[in-house]
């Protein structure tokens, strides 16, 4: 993400500059097998990295903050890419992995549709949010559409349940597949096989 960070329109050379001047610091051992693969690795996102700014010539914010109130609910967070495009604004969230997105799952990711309702109501033209993912072959966009009409009301209902049922005595797992597979608590979580004998 430095690398990104520090070259929002960087050439495939400046990219790979970049990353050399960084490979030290990324620790990977080269004299072995999973040292070389991390190194290909690492090269593979910063080409796809490469290969996905071309296609975005306008201005770029990088690292941008955003701080909104909407519905009653303060929405803060930082968006790896604002870029300018002919339709307003489009969030981006690169990521540097090859696997987990579907058209599907990026039209209902809450967190871009939390971006752009906090850019809507920070007075923001917004043209949609994407995720851009690095880490395979080749660059894979998927994109959420701008939110607006009955589409925009359904996220902003979502925001008004999420907040009624975060600030009640109690705050109920709702497991998934997804959400499952990144929280930091299933040690504690009655949903989960792990946590219940931690809470029972």
């Amino acid at each position: 993400h430095a690398v990104a960070e520090e070259h929002p329109h960087g050439t495939p050379e400046e990219l790979t500059a970049a990353l050399e001047a960084r490979i030290e610091e990324l620790g990977y051992n080269l004299d072995t097998w999973a040292g070389r693969v991390a190194d290909r690795h690492a090269r593979d996102i910063v080409n796809n990295l490469a290969s996905y700014v071309i296609g975005v010539p306008g201005d770029v914010a990088v690292e941008q903050t955003v701080s909104a109130e909407v519905e009653g609910v303060t929405i803060r967070g930082r968006m790896d890419r604002l870029e300018r495009v002919d339709e307003g604004v489009r969030v981006t969230d690169l990521k540097t992995g090859k696997s987990g997105y579907t058209k599907a799952n990026v039209r209902e990711n809450p967190q871009l549709a939390a971006y752009q309702m906090a850019l809507l109501a920070s007075g923001e033209k917004v043209a949609g949010a994407r995720i851009a993912l690095l880490g395979g072959s080749k660059p894979q966009i998927f994109d959420q559409p701008a939110l607006e009409g009955e589409e925009l009301e359904r996220w902003r209902e979502w925001v008004r349940e999420v907040a009624l049922s975060a600030r009640g005595p109690y705050f109920e797992a709702r497991p998934s597949a997804e959400a499952c597979r990144y929280c930091s608590f299933d040690r504690l979580c009655p949903a989960r096989e792990r946590g219940r004998k931690v809470v029972e």
